[in-house]
């Protein structure tokens, strides 16, 4: 099974940048990863840039030492159906609120705002419902999603990701 999520950056036209993510969007892990890594509009730029992913992972790049496929993927990178699989018509899409929604096999939304904080939500319409609510009305279902990584994640949890993030990024710039 598979928790699946949208990644969105929030627009200046009120609409969102949007991206797909199959795997495991629960708030512990993708929403841990978005809220204290993809923290920067630099960062979460790079990662809706990529596309629609199949996992989200804790660095976006590969490392050029090691083969890197969807079939095969390196440890803690990102899997993207365009970059790792080669499919096509898999960049960011621009959404409205309740495009979003209407896709009822989404379980978590993530919003990354004008604000530069991460937002979520994990509300569920059905066709009829949807059809009610108002664009407004679905700003009301996102929360802070730092708030919840508190309740969630343990400070040892987050320190060894951070840990973890920094050696894989060091490697990294190792091979440039």
């Amino acid at each position: 099974m598979s928790t699946r999520s949208y990644i969105c950056k929030e627009l200046p036209n009120g609409k969102y940048k949007t991206i797909y993510c199959h795997f495991d969007g629960y708030v512990d892990h993708n929403g841990l990863f978005l809220n204290d890594i993809y923290n920067t509009e630099k960062k979460v730029d790079q990662l809706i840039n990529l596309g629609n992913l199949s996992s989200l992972g804790v660095v976006i790049k590969p490392s050029k030492k090691k083969e890197h496929t969807f079939e095969n993927p390196q440890r803690y990178v990102c899997v993207a159906y365009g970059r790792d699989r080669n499919e096509e018509n898999q960049e960011a899409k621009e959404l409205t609120l309740k495009d979003m929604f209407k896709n009822y096999w989404i379980e978590y939304f993530y919003i990354f705002t004008k604000d530069k904080k991460w937002v979520y939500s994990d509300s569920w319409f059905n066709d009829k419902k949807i059809a009610k609510v108002t664009e407004e009305e679905l700003k009301y279902t996102f929360k802070s999603l730092s708030d919840e990584i508190n309740r969630q994640c343990s400070d040892e949890q987050r320190k060894d990701l951070k840990e973890m993030v920094k050696a894989l990024e060091s490697e990294n710039d190792e091979e440039m």
